[in-house]
């Protein structure tokens, strides 16, 4: 069996072509065949097939399409369908795309005529444009851009043979030909610029640079490449290597200089110390480049490059280039296979390559040891990938680039990083234009965050942008903030995130090492939760391991670069390979999987919240909704008590969303979101994070709903009348205890009821309904005396609403009973703020004694409590009592610390009131008049 996707697209069985029904069938094979043997997102197949109108069922339809495939393929083929996404099983031989690139492969390292036959043959295979009778020709840009890339090149890599072979008298009519469609690229006409030369037309080949200059100036507004314009000296100067391929040559291998490169000085001047002290013989023999977030895309080909073409004078005897292919759809190019290469360009005949790869590295150092050469050995996979290659004595010197960190190099390490926030804005700008810039800052800030300052993504979306002139930056930052679509902008001309990403997670899945498959595995989990960042025990909970065995699969992912340790134990996926974990867990996970993932970590972030909660508020009245309701999750020692509250403070928003997520969920989870929410109630009070409380207990009132849990209805209801009131919302909260206070009556839950009281009573208060709110107040006393419960709350909410009313002496009775209710529990903080209530009131009542006795009895509890602020307060008030009773001496140091109170907390009124009072006291204290009549 055959699939043909070079050109039409056919499938050939038995020497005949199959019939395979409509064109968006056909395509839907031709997607999936590109991609052989992975797994395909049913919804980036639903996106290609239709990219103007989606029908109505896409899944249906995909679903029929594939049906119908399935029966029309032979028995060597099959589509498999799991959850959201398909694949095509297929032998890779048996698809042209894979046999072009084995023959490329096959023709490294042969002499010119084999090599030329061996490429003739994978040219041959291509018998149109690709995908030709299926795809528009945007799309066809969209998905084989990259094909059309590796077809012109080995075009070129044919060419280039049959000069090697003589054939140049051949070559000029048919690069005349190729020329007319490509006049600008720089191959092609290096090529066409040699075989004129070499029959005897050099006024032609002139004439020929000439007109490649205009060209290339009118359509991209630059100058020829370094290439060419060696060989139009060459030229001019009649250089006799013009004549030949002679073995000796100096190698001039690099690719152009980047155009766009911006910023990393530091690294550049590293690199270019390093192999200046290379080259005049004082360093060591390797510099390394890798990236720090190990990602692909972050610049490390285009940071060798460009040192390499900066230093390319000091290592006079050439520059080679090898692209190892160690990530990527082809194969890894075999140690032997880079060597010959590596010799071919040194000089070094075909025939007289040794075929042992430990000889022909031997033979490769020593030339090198004789000469300054400069290697760039680029994506590598491993160390011993390029052990041969790598210069030992003399001058020479290697440039290493990988995803990986080469640990078993002895050589220099220098790790990369993703742009600064003004690098990426730069090299946006080479690309958009100041104008653009300047008119769209924020959008422009904002397309950079979604790629995380990615030097790939920034380039991808830059070329898109000056493609469409007329698009604002804000029209692709809406493209590129949907997660579900992100990638599939990042996607032009053979450049593409998805695919660079893909490779890094495929060199995993082909290991022989089961850690590294399993670490393939637990990257798709880590796509699951919404957010990027991890600690080690949480990664655990979603991988479904222990810690010490999450903790060797998640350092394989960062030795893939696949996953950042910003610190022991903390990890973080940068957002663009986070995008890509989701989209390729929501096509390979099946739904029991993701439940799992999300109800893992509910159950671990609930059981920390409701261990702050007992260890904080012994008598919460949720206590009454746990018992028997929740998992009793265990709860490490350094996340109880403070400590737990720290750590749910730097999940942040995860909690938040695990809750939006969980809702989706099986009834598991969906009852675990609801013990989060209830369980987080202490926290959100210690850290006032009303916005986000609101948001999950609005998500788990819903639930609770669904599932018919009054108790928790209640309990939720009530805890959203607070979340309101302290957001200003208090219409809100009113209406939340209107129905919380009669479902808990109906419960019979009694703590949760007169909890609800108080603080319906005490909002009703501030609103001014102070009749309704006595009598919701009252209740919650009678309720309280009944159940044998602490009444202090209730007594002091029913005091605020006396004292509107001005009636003092039921505002002190009440008072006076909430003192004594706090005392009878140890409750010191209530004790303290009563006490001082009390002596207010005293106060207002001219009963100076009692005043002076309460303010310092509150004084006191304050200071056992630690409470330097609310006891300067209360002595500053003490002092204007002392004041009043004739004792200056007493009021001046009180009322100074009074002072230093209100100063601190910004009252500019009680800072102006005890100015005035103490002033009186000064000079009072003095025999002065104290000009002050109370």
């Amino acid at each position: 069996m055959e699939l043909r996707l070079l050109g039409p697209v056919e499938v050939v069985a038995d020497g005949k072509v199959s019939q395979l029904g409509r064109r968006q069938e056909r395509l839907l094979l031709a997607v999936l065949g590109l991609s052989a043997n992975q797994l395909i997102p049913a919804v980036r197949l639903i996106e290609l097939l239709w990219p103007d109108e989606i029908p109505a069922q896409p899944h249906r339809t995909l679903q029929v399409y594939v049906s119908r495939l399935r029966k029309a393929l032979p028995a060597e083929a099959g589509i498999t369908g799991r959850d959201q996404g398909y694949r095509l099983d297929i032998d890779p031989a048996s698809i042209d795309v894979d046999r072009f690139r084995e023959l490329r492969r096959a023709a490294v390292g042969q002499e010119a005529a084999e090599r030329s036959r061996l490429l003739g043959q994978a040219l041959e295979l291509w018998r149109g444009p690709a995908l030709s009778d299926v795809a528009s020709d945007e799309l066809r840009h969209r998905l084989c851009a990259g094909l059309e890339e590796e077809r012109l090149t080995a075009l070129e890599e044919r060419i280039h043979a049959d000069l090697e072979a003589g054939r140049s008298a051949e070559l000029v009519p048919e690069l005349t030909g190729l020329l007319a469609v490509h006049p600008t690229r720089e191959g092609l006409l290096a090529a066409q610029l040699v075989a004129l030369y070499r029959v005897g037309r050099r006024l032609d080949a002139l004439e020929l640079v000439a007109a490649a200059k205009r060209t290339l100036r009118a359509e991209t507004g630059l100058e020829p490449g370094p290439r060419l314009q060696e060989l139009e000296v060459a030229i001019l100067q009649d250089d006799p290597a013009l004549l030949t391929d002679r073995p000796g040559a100096v190698p001039r291998q690099l690719p152009p200089a980047p155009r766009t490169f911006v910023g990393r000085q530091s690294q550049i001047d590293a690199l270019t110390e390093l192999l200046t002290a290379r080259a005049k013989g004082s360093a060591g023999s390797v510099v390394v480049v890798s990236a720090i977030s190990g990602m692909a895309g972050v610049g490390k080909s285009a940071l060798a490059v460009e040192v390499a073409h900066r230093v390319a004078d000091l290592f006079p005897d050439g520059q080679l280039f090898l692209d190892l292919r160690g990530y990527g759809a082809e194969k890894p190019m075999a140690p032997i296979d880079a060597l010959g290469i590596a010799l071919r360009g040194l000089g070094v005949a075909g025939t007289e390559i040794p075929a042992d790869p430990s000889e022909a590295a031997a033979r490769c150092r020593s030339i090198l040891a004789e000469r300054r050469v400069l290697l760039v050995l680029d994506n590598v996979a491993g160390s011993a990938a390029v052990d041969g290659l790598l210069p030992g004595l003399g001058a020479s010197a290697a440039i290493v680039t990988s995803r990986s960190a080469l640990p078993g190099l002895d050589a220099a390490q220098l790790q990369l990083d993703v742009l600064t926030a003004a690098e990426a804005a730069e090299l946006l700008e080479q690309f958009a234009g100041p104008a653009r810039m300047a008119a769209e800052p924020q959008a422009a800030a904002a397309l950079l965050n979604a790629c995380g300052h990615l030097p790939l993504a920034i380039r991808i979306l830059g070329a898109r942008l000056a493609s469409r002139p007329a698009w604002p930056i804000s029209h692709l930052v809406e493209r590129v903030t949907d997660v579900h679509s992100r990638l599939d902008q990042l996607s032009l001309e053979g450049m593409s995130i998805r695919t660079v990403f893909a490779s890094s997670l495929e060199h995993l899945e082909r290991s022989s090492d089961p850690v590294d498959r399993r670490a393939a595995e637990a990257f798709l989990r880590l796509g699951v939760p919404d957010g990027a960042h991890l600690r080690l025990l949480e990664a655990a909970r979603v991988l479904g391991m222990d810690e010490t065995t999450a903790e060797t699969v998640l350092e394989r992912l960062v030795d893939a670069q696949l996953l950042e340790t910003p610190s022991p134990g903390s990890y973080r996926l940068h957002d663009l390979l986070w995008a890509f974990a989701r989209e390729q867990a929501e096509a390979a996970l099946t739904t029991t999987d993701w439940a799992g993932v999300i109800e893992r970590l509910v159950e671990l972030y609930a059981a920390v919240a409701w261990h702050c909660l007992e260890g904080r508020d012994p008598t919460a009245a949720r206590l009454e909704w746990a018992a028997g309701r929740r998992k009793s999750g265990e709860v490490p020692e350094n996340l109880q008590g403070e400590q737990g509250l720290d750590w749910l403070d730097a999940a942040g928003a995860k909690l938040t969303a695990l809750c939006l997520q969980g809702r989706h969920c099986g009834e598991t989870t969906r009852e675990g979101v609801l013990s989060l929410a209830l369980g987080l109630s202490s926290y959100n009070f210690s850290r006032e994070c009303w916005p986000d409380a609101l948001r999950r207990a609005t998500v788990a009132l819903e639930i609770a709903r669904q599932s018919c849990d009054e108790l928790a209805e209640g309990l939720l209801l009530s805890d959203l009348g607070i979340y309101r009131a302290y957001s200003g919302d208090v219409e809100g909260a009113v209406e939340a205890y209107q129905e919380a206070i009669p479902l808990l009556a109906r419960c019979q839950a009694a703590r949760a009821e007169l909890a609800a009281l108080n603080n319906y009573s005490q909002i009703l208060h501030g609103l001014g309904r102070h009749t309704e709110g006595l009598d919701h107040g009252l209740r919650g006393i009678r309720l309280a005396e009944h159940q044998g419960e602490v009444t202090a709350g209730a007594h002091l909410v029913v005091s605020l609403h006396y004292q509107a009313l001005d009636d003092r002496d039921r505002q002190r009775q009440h008072l006076e009973s909430a003192l004594q209710s706090s005392r009878s529990i140890g409750n010191q903080w209530k004790e303290a703020y009563i006490l001082d209530e009390l002596a207010v009131l005293a106060y207002r009542d001219n009963q100076l004694a009692e005043a002076v006795e309460r303010f310092r009895a509150a004084i006191a509890v304050y200071g056992e409590l630690s409470q330097e602020h609310d006891r300067a307060g209360s002595v500053g008030q003490l002092g204007e009592v002392l004041l009043d009773l004739g004792r200056p001496d007493e009021a001046v140091p009180a009322l100074e610390t009074g002072l230093r109170e209100a100063i601190r907390a910004g009252d500019e009124a009680r800072e102006d009131e005890l100015r005035q009072r103490l002033s009186e006291a000064q000079a009072a204290a003095e025999g002065e008049p104290a000009g002050h009549d109370r």
